[in-house]
């Protein structure tokens, strides 16, 4: 992870031997942070709950360290459920000591920032009011602020337990619909999540009646690498895209199966002349893939028709399909296309099994995103008959490992705020480091309140 700023929850003397975080930050950064703490004690004094001051980052990987002292909670109802509407005194406290990290951050210049859930751990405070509090000091200072130079906002933590608290709140306060997920060290294993306002297109198609477009959120994913991938509810017969992927077998008979069905009855019986034409010079054996261009009224350039087989449980059909998905790409980037879209292959007639397919379909994107990073091929599109309900399913349940959100409980969530033009995010990391602060993060990315704002939330590691 890479921020200007790392907030490091401090006690009232900024002793770093106590342990903890403060230790691991002195321990990573060298004995100049601890220096420079002592002085500023013996110049003021001990400071107060909700108080922070700035040092050096000494050895770590950012340009300041802010010493945030989080209010220590004395309320009598610690370890017991807590009114999240509390406004007592150790709230106010944990409300200061964020807004005065953010502060400081601002007025010297830095565009970046990372908070740990301060006051969570030794300071006892209840971990439900604790990220509540920190959320909507975060959102306050923004909304109130107006920062010129902040733009992103992480806030980590070493417990997972704690994460999945601040994806919930980041849920709860701004809706499933701008949960995106970030990608700090752009691992391959890592997507992230687009707001529904990134992807105009992929609601074309999700519609309740005629001209009615849905105003569900779009699954759209993006790679460490940029590349949209985008799991659309429709026809691919109704896609948009320079290139739209049929699956067909070897007879290449577009008339049988309902992909193919539903593209020759867009396109026209000219698409199954060129078929015709091609299979007598190119080879049509299972794994190819035919390239046509006669496309009628598909609103793409090319078809690539990819042969696949029946599913068997010796591994050979995995096998293909992962094979055709990159061959797909292949010739899609060299072809100079910017767009594909593909069926959920092989799980009709063919009998794939659906999870197995939506896995693959994800792996291979991000395998070819990952080992072509330059590739003009950014926008990949996979599409499910939107009444084929466990093919749907079977894809949702990929993106919700991937990303830990339940996408089809989503539905019973309130609709996204419009708050400052919030949008919230978050992310999941793969990773092993040796630091002392290895830890699973959920990072809140927030923009200034002009700007789009955006929050993340993943695994990553603070001082790497």
């Amino acid at each position: 992870m890479h921020v200007d700023v790392i907030v490091n929850a401090a006690n009232t003397s900024l002793d770093s031997s106590t342990g903890g975080l403060t230790k691991a930050v002195a321990d990573a950064g060298g004995p100049s942070i601890q220096a420079e703490c002592a002085r500023i004690i013996g110049k003021r004094g001990r400071l107060l709950e909700g108080q922070a001051v700035a040092t050096g980052a000494g050895n770590l990987p950012c340009k300041l360290i802010v010493h945030a002292v989080a209010p220590t909670w004395y309320g009598s109802g610690y370890g017991q459920s807590i009114a999240l509407d509390d406004k007592r005194k150790e709230v106010l406290l944990l409300t200061d000591v964020v807004r005065n990290s953010l502060k400081i951050a601002e007025k010297m210049g830095h565009t970046s920032i990372a908070i740990p859930a301060i006051g969570a751990g030794g300071n006892r405070f209840p971990l439900d009011l604790c990220v509540k509090t920190i959320l909507e000091a975060v959102d306050s200072y923004c909304r109130t602020n107006k920062p010129k130079s902040l733009m992103e906002i992480r806030i980590v933590d070493n417990a997972d337990t704690t994460c999945q608290k601040f994806q919930n709140g980041l849920v709860e306060q701004y809706g499933y619909g701008s949960v995106v997920i970030t990608n700090d060290e752009r691992s391959t294993d890592d997507w992230q999540m687009a707001p529904s306002h990134s992807d105009g297109d992929m609601e074309e198609d999700r519609t309740t009646g005629a001209g009615a477009q849905s105003t569900k959120n779009p699954y759209v994913m993006k790679t460490a690498e940029g590349k949209s991938v985008t799991l659309i509810k429709g026809s691919i017969a109704k896609q948009k895209v320079d290139v739209i992927v049929n699956t067909t077998q070897p007879s290449l008979d577009l008339n049988t199966g309902a992909v193919s069905k539903a593209i020759l009855k867009v396109a026209g019986q000219q698409l199954q002349q060129e078929v015709n034409i091609q299979k007598t010079e190119v080879s049509t054996n299972e794994g190819d893939i035919l390239v046509t261009t006669a496309t009628g009224s598909l609103k793409c350039k090319k078809v690539f028709h990819v042969l696949c087989c029946q599913w068997d449980s010796g591994g050979k059909a995995e096998k293909l399909l992962k094979s055709v998905m990159q061959g797909c790409f292949d010739k899609a980037d060299k072809s100079g296309m910017q767009s594909i879209a593909f069926p959920a292959i092989g799980t009709g007639g063919l009998n794939f099994p659906k999870d197995v397919t939506a896995k693959i379909m994800y792996d291979e994107a991000k395998n070819y995103s990952a080992a072509n990073p330059q590739s003009q091929l950014t926008d990949i599109k996979f599409v499910v008959y939107d009444q084929d309900h466990e093919t749907i399913t079977a894809f949702e349940d990929v993106i919700t490992k991937l990303t830990g959100v339940q996408l089809r409980k989503r539905h019973h969530r309130r609709p996204p705020t419009k708050q400052h033009g919030a949008s919230m995010t978050g992310s999941r990391k793969k990773g092993y480091s040796s630091s002392p602060l290895q830890s699973s993060q959920y990072s809140l990315t927030t923009s200034a309140v002009q700007q789009s704002s955006t929050a993340g939330i993943g695994k990553n590691y603070l001082l790497t």
